[in-house]
């Protein structure tokens, strides 16, 4: 993706996992986003996350759970994401 909001977030996601790759993903499940896209904006879902693909795939599912670990790294990215696109010109 080309997007300079794309850049910013594969930036910071790889500033704060180096040698990390960041992808689009398409989530089977919807968001408010689609409102908010009708009405001109911009839109990028984030799971700011190192998930596995039995993690993934456990997302509200019974027993879901992430490790501390993953949470703090996830508080991180979208702490510096945000401050990222508020400096965007």
């Amino acid at each position: 993706m080309d997007s300079k909001y794309f850049q910013i977030l594969s930036g910071v996601v790889q500033q704060v996992v180096p040698g990390s790759i960041v992808t689009p993903f398409l989530s089977p499940g919807t968001t408010d986003s689609s409102y908010l896209r009708m009405a001109g904006f911009k839109c990028y879902g984030l799971i700011p996350a190192l998930m596995t693909s039995e993690e993934i795939d456990g997302i509200h599912g019974k027993n879901e759970s992430t490790t501390i670990e993953h949470l703090k790294t996830g508080i991180e990215i979208l702490h510096r994401t945000v401050l990222e696109f508020n400096n965007a010109p």
